[in-house]
């Protein structure tokens, strides 16, 4: 067993969004709150398209 945390699912279909750097789970790489929704998942216009509505994006935090 591994002590390893377990990534959080950032797009509700396991997939990634427009907004993701890379593929959540992805070495080297961390969550963020979306830039375009502010972290709510919303935006005026209905379900945010950059993060899916999860309103969190997938980020490269590391010199891959």
């Amino acid at each position: 067993m591994s002590n390893e945390p377990t990534p959080a699912n950032t797009s509700p279909t396991g997939q990634r969004n427009p907004g993701d750097e890379a593929t959540p789970g992805a070495p080297q790489t961390g969550e963020d709150v979306c830039p375009v929704c502010g972290g709510s998942g919303k935006t005026d216009q209905g379900t945010c398209a950059n993060c899916g509505g999860s309103g969190r994006i997938v980020k490269i935090v590391g010199d891959a």
